[in-house]
């Protein structure tokens, strides 16, 4: 037996008018408040970024420089273990240009290491529960939906 399907009839109810409806309008507001606080934060929270981003980069290359380093070493192990056949195998030819940017690298690292606490310190909000007080003033005042 085939089951039969009945179209329902399509009710559309009229919404009501956006502007005309204080809640939506305030909720409208708050989220374009929203928006622009997101973006004021992101905004100010570019120099902890770029200052994190140098500190990253020297880690990431370091890191690089370690196996490096590493891999050189072995060889020269691997050739004095052999009994010094041969030349010695010294460092290969991108551990030196490696070396070379890591220093290169130093006085921005140290300058990055010694401002981001700071940079962060005045982008970290308040941790004493300063904001709960605010907020509820703000909702009370009819700010906050």
């Amino acid at each position: 037996m085939a089951a039969e399907l009945h179209p329902f009839p399509r009710v559309v109810e009229a919404l009501p008018d956006p502007v005309a409806c204080p809640v939506r309008q305030r909720l409208a507001e708050a989220i374009a408040a929203f928006d622009r606080a997101r973006g004021a934060v992101e905004l100010a929270a570019e120099p902890v970024r770029r200052l994190s981003d140098v500190i990253a980069e020297h880690d990431r290359l370091a890191a690089q420089l370690r196996e490096l380093v590493d891999r050189d070493q072995a060889a020269t192990g691997a050739w004095i273990a052999g009994g010094r056949q041969g030349a010695d195998p010294g460092d290969a030819a991108d551990t030196p240009s490696l070396v070379d940017r890591v220093a290169a690298m130093q006085p921005e690292l140290a300058a990055a290491r010694r401002t981001l606490p700071a940079a962060e310190q005045r982008h970290r909000p308040p941790s004493n529960g300063s904001a709960r007080p605010r907020r509820t003033a703000m909702w009370r005042s009819g700010r906050l939906p």
